[in-house]
């Protein structure tokens, strides 16, 4: 058996650090979740329960192809879903405020077809 010295560079998690989960999905144009959703969200629930102190801020984020107002209600409506389903893992619901930016705050070329996707995303915030 061969021995390794492994460095990994740590971030620190501290207050406003933002993560965006990849891996938490919803059925399109809807605020249903997708099945490959609840082991990442199962992962959250299971850290803030770990951790009482721990508070959050879900973001649901939108690409910008659509009506604006929907695009913030469904925004919003994702991130309500995710709170829902901390909520009801155990996570009491004063340690979770849920937002919607819709279009509003792109981390990825609108214009480009591959990148503009990368914008439906749900970011988690630390409070």
């Amino acid at each position: 058996f061969a021995t390794f010295d492994l460095t990994l560079p740590l971030t620190p998690v501290s207050k406003g650090t933002s993560t965006r989960f990849s891996s938490i999905l919803f059925k399109a144009a809807t605020a249903e979740l997708l099945p490959v959703s609840n082991a990442e969200l199962e992962r959250l629930a299971n850290t803030m329960l770990e951790d009482p102190t721990i508070r959050i801020e879900v973001q649901g984020h939108t690409d910008n192809i659509g009506n604006t107002a929907e695009l913030n209600a469904l925004s919003q409506k994702r991130a309500n879903t995710i709170k829902a389903a901390l909520v009801k893992k155990g996570v009491k619901e004063d340690r979770i405020v849920a937002k919607g930016f819709g279009a509003t705050r792109p981390a990825f070329d609108n214009k480009d077809p591959k990148e503009r996707e990368k914008n439906r995303r749900v970011e988690i915030v630390l409070l």
